[in-house]
């Protein structure tokens, strides 16, 4: 079973925008992720946060937005790991959000 948490301490290698269509969805600054590690995730106010050294994802869990492990036709945005793992923001609608800020204040 796909657990974000197992990601935890794994250094980013990647990340990439995969449908160039959903970019509006997102910040543009996506390859700053590129080198760093991920701190922490957790869900808040249906939001993960993902801690990334001083930098903070913000990304919804909705029912039709999710992070998993499988590359589909909804794939909208891959992190890939230094290990070569990799995981995918699959998002049925096209409405969810994966926002980079430098603070912890929520969206």
């Amino acid at each position: 079973m796909f657990e974000i948490k197992q990601f935890i301490n794994k250094k980013i290698k990647k990340a990439n925008i995969i449908d160039v269509n959903y970019v509006e969805n997102i910040l543009v600054n996506l390859f700053a992720l590129n080198g760093r590690v991920l701190k922490n995730v957790y869900a808040e106010n249906e939001l993960y946060c993902f801690e990334i050294d001083h930098l903070y994802v913000y990304s919804n869990f909705k029912s039709y937005c999710n992070w998993s492990t499988n590359l589909n036709d909804k794939s909208k945005i891959s992190i890939e790991f230094i290990d070569g793992e990799k995981i995918y923001l699959n998002d049925q609608k096209e409405k969810g959000i994966f926002k980079i800020k430098l603070n912890k204040n929520k969206l």
